[in-house]
């Protein structure tokens, strides 16, 4: 099927696991996808896995001039965007009890702040 023919789609963490998947099924699926991640080397080689129709940026989710550069990526490589997976997110194990202060402001960056941050750029474009 060619479901999101046409589509172009950006994915956060997606150098593995859910976001990797998600990739792969959107291109199965007839989509152009831009595979962000902070791991840079782990997102250009699957995104050069999936071949032509997969781009990848090294990207930092908590970084708002990164969300402008990763869109403005998308715009230059693709010709812009359809839809944006919110996909990026950290867990830093253990009990939360005894998570450091370190620990919550991070994980509240990545899997909060983050998202607005996303939502934020992605709307404008």
């Amino acid at each position: 099927m060619a479901r999101l023919a046409g589509k172009i789609i950006l994915v956060t963490g997606a150098a593995s696991g859910l976001g990797a998947a998600m990739s792969t099924k959107f291109i199965a699926e007839g989509a152009r996808v831009l595979l962000t991640d902070i791991n840079a080397v782990g997102a250009a080689a699957k995104a050069a896995e999936l071949g032509a129709n997969a781009a990848s940026f090294g990207h930092d989710v908590t970084d708002p001039a990164q969300w402008e550069a990763a869109l403005a990526y998308a715009e230059e490589t693709f010709g812009g965007l359809h839809i944006l997976v919110n996909n990026a997110g950290i867990y830093r194990g253990g009990p939360v009890a005894d998570w450091s202060l370190a620990d919550i402001d991070a994980t509240l960056a990545v899997n909060v702040r983050a998202v607005v941050l996303a939502s934020q750029a992605a709307a404008a474009h």
